[in-house]
């Protein structure tokens, strides 16, 4: 638009005599060529052509910003693409090509947006009712303006912007055979698109954040930890903290992805992780972590541990009271150590320490026992420390 009106300004410029002369005088061309061969006809098609093709992109540009949400949530949580009805065929040689589990999410999610794409506006509103419970006829500008722009965007591409009777009749414009987008209607329809897509962008956030608490409710573990990780090599690919890496958790294939709860990058070289699932789970991702500190690779520190005492009768076993020690593995006694005050301790510190980390309050009693007997802290009754006399001695 600044173009049009700087080429008006030159055409009116040009037509004075004297302002003519002057730039004949000093090498301008004035001959009727190049911008001054525009006449008022031409310039109005070229704006009505060029309104119409933004308002074309506006709108390619509105859909395929739905379609990257609707990926971006498959990404996040695949709860709402379990269907019972959707049924995907493989043969072997298919199945054993896939590298990991991601190439096979890649395949569910393409073909999810492919069907989004080729069915247009249309189809988006129905799977996001459908798949997220997201209703976008209801966001401003409304139903019938947004049907409104998709239509005029169809006969512009498929009809070159002229009208049928049905559009006509619907929009009672019959004196209008070709679609006229002027500059106050483009105005509007780019500020309904930008309103719109921001308040998609609050639905589908809140969706994640819904869907996202309601995953960690309902999904279980036996054991929760949180590691601080340094990188001493950063120069080195760290697989083990890709989320498509792949371990053995006995006999059964696991990847990092399935029990990743957060990775928090603190710097360049130090993040947190957090993950969670069975004892066994667990227990077999740290094994890489503590190969990777053995060889100097990275520094390890067990910042939280959570275990959820599980029902069944192997865990019973492990959690008996009846004078046999619990076992405690090492990142536990660790965790406990470094978070113990400075003794003489307060009476009930098992309990406090207990409910700090997670942990049941034999857990942390048996752990500072141990403690005890390792010598790391000494031994006190009611608050009052027990010298050992032969060491001091």
């Amino acid at each position: 638009m600044y173009a049009f009106n700087k080429v008006g300004e030159l055409k009116k410029f040009q037509k004075n005599i004297h302002h003519k002369e002057f730039l004949d005088d000093n090498g301008f061309n004035t001959k009727p060529s190049g911008i001054c061969s525009f006449n008022k006809n031409s310039i109005s098609s070229l704006e009505k052509t060029l309104n119409q093709q933004t308002l074309v992109r506006a709108i390619s540009a509105l859909e395929v910003f739905l379609v990257d949400a609707f990926r971006d949530i498959f990404i996040i949580t695949k709860v709402p693409f379990k269907e019972q009805s959707k049924v995907h065929t493989f043969n072997q040689a298919q199945l054993l090509s896939l590298k990991s589990t991601s190439d096979l999410f890649n395949i569910i999610i393409n073909k999810e947006c492919r069907n989004l794409s080729s069915g247009g506006f249309t189809e988006i509103i129905k799977t996001y009712k459908k798949k997220l419970n997201i209703d976008l006829l209801h966001i401003p500008p409304g139903k019938q303006k947004m049907i409104e722009y998709h239509e005029i965007r169809h006969l512009i591409i498929h009809k070159l912007g002229r009208t049928d009777t049905h559009f006509r009749n619907k929009y009672n414009i019959s004196n209008k055979v070709g679609i006229s987008v002027d500059e106050n209607y483009l105005k509007t329809c780019l500020k309904d698109i930008n309103v719109f897509a921001e308040r998609t962008n609050e639905l589908v956030l809140n969706k994640i954040n819904e869907l996202s608490i309601s995953s960690i409710q309902q999904s279980s573990f036996e054991r929760k930890v949180k590691y601080n990780i340094q990188i001493l090599q950063p120069e080195l690919k760290l697989e083990f903290l890709n989320t498509d890496f792949e371990f053995w958790v006995n006999d059964e294939f696991e990847m990092l992805k399935n029990i990743l709860v957060d990775k928090i990058l603190l710097s360049e070289n130090e993040l947190d992780i957090i993950i969670a699932g069975s004892f066994r789970q667990v227990k077999a991702y740290y094994s890489h972590l503590k190969y990777a500190k053995k060889k100097q690779i990275i520094n390890l520190k067990l910042v939280e541990n959570v275990e959820t005492p599980r029902d069944d009768v192997g865990q019973k076993k492990k959690l008996k009271r009846k004078g046999k020690l619990i076992h405690i593995d090492d990142e536990t006694l660790e965790l406990i150590r470094i978070n113990l005050p400075e003794q003489p301790w307060e009476k009930g510190i098992h309990k406090k320490l207990a409910e700090k980390l997670g942990l049941s309050n034999k857990v942390v009693s048996v752990a500072i026992r141990i403690l005890i007997e390792k010598e790391i802290f000494k031994q006190q009754v009611n608050g009052i420390i027990i010298v050992n006399e032969k060491h001091e001695a």
